[in-house]
């Protein structure tokens, strides 16, 4: 998801060399994300940290777990991993966007 977004300066260094290092980055054009890589960085369930994370929680609206993690929680009548909220629901979310 962060994949050309995070980069690294080193905040240890002398405020000359700090403020240098961040305003090449800004100067740089981002690097390229393939789809490939955009598909190795689905969100994984925060549960079970092997399936992805398509399930949203309702009423929060967090997007945080799989089918399987997320109905025991809310048959347990669990909170929410994320915000601790009551779990009332649970909806499907389907990835769109144009292929090209």
């Amino acid at each position: 998801m962060f994949k050309g977004k995070i980069q690294v300066v080193n905040g240890n260094d002398d405020i000359e060399i700090i403020s240098g290092a961040i305003q090449k980055l800004l100067l740089e054009p981002p690097e390229e994300v393939s789809d490939e890589e955009k598909k190795d960085e689905q969100e994984l369930c925060v549960i079970c940290m092997s399936n992805v994370a398509d399930y949203l929680v309702l009423p929060c609206g967090h997007q945080c777990g799989c089918e399987s993690c997320l109905t025991v929680l809310r048959n347990n009548k669990a909170d929410c991993p994320i915000c601790r909220a009551k779990i009332s629901n649970l909806v499907k979310v389907f990835r769109s966007g144009i292929v090209e």
